[in-house]
C-alpha cells in the first residue's frame, strides 16, 4: 500500500467522474513498458480531460523506448519527466495495477490527490479514488463509462485508441 495519505477511498464511476470535474490541473501516466491498453488509455484520458477544458499533461517518467507497433498514437505531446508542478496536479493512472509500476512511483507521493483507474483484478488501489473493474477487457472500457459520466464525446481521436 501507498505511503500517501488517504483521505477517502472509493470504486465508482460517479466518484472519479467528480474527482476530475472538480480539479483543474492533471497529469496522466500508466504503468511502465505499456502496452496498447495502457497508451490508448493515456491518450484518452489526457484528450477526455483537455475536451473538457482541463490542464493535462501525459507522463511517462522514464526513457525506455515505446513499442513501435503503436507510433498511430498522437503521443507527440508524451513528457519523460514528471512536471516541476506535479504538487498541484491531480495524478491521474491508467492501466496500473500496483504503484510500483508506475516509472518513478515517488509521484503519488507528491500530487496532492492520486486517481486510480483500471480493469486489473490483483489492483492494490493505491488512489485516494479508485476505480477498478476487474471483470472490464480492459481499462479504455472502464474509461468509456467515466467519460460517459463526465460527458465527454467520444471523438475519433479519442475512440482510436480505446
Amino acid at each position: 500500500m501507498s505511503s500517501h495519505p488517504k483521505t477517502q477511498t472509493t470504486s465508482d464511476v460517479v466518484a472519479v467522474a467528480e474527482a476530475l470535474r472538480s480539479h483543474e490541473r492533471f497529469a496522466v501516466t500508466t504503468h511502465e513498458n505499456p502496452d496498447g491498453d495502457a497508451l490508448g488509455s493515456l491518450l484518452a484520458a489526457h484528450l477526455a480531460l483537455t475536451q473538457l477544458g482541463k490542464d493535462s499533461v501525459m507522463v511517462l517518467a522514464n526513457d525506455a523506448p515505446l513499442p513501435g507497433e503503436y507510433g498511430f498514437m498522437a503521443l507527440g505531446d508524451l513528457k519523460r519527466a514528471w512536471p516541476d508542478d506535479l504538487a498541484g496536479r491531480v495524478l491521474v493512472a491508467v492501466d496500473c495495477a500496483q504503484e510500483n509500476r508506475m516509472a518513478q512511483p515517488i509521484a503519488i507521493t507528491v500530487a496532492p490527490l492520486v486517481v486510480d483507474i483500471d480493469h486489473h483484478h490483483d489492483n492494490t488501489r493505491f488512489g485516494d479514488v479508485n476505480l477498478v473493474v476487474s471483470d472490464a477487457s480492459s481499462t479504455g472500457e472502464v474509461l468509456r463509462d467515466v467519460f460517459a459520466e463526465l460527458g465527454v464525446a467520444l471523438t475519433p481521436e479519442i475512440a482510436e485508441p480505446l
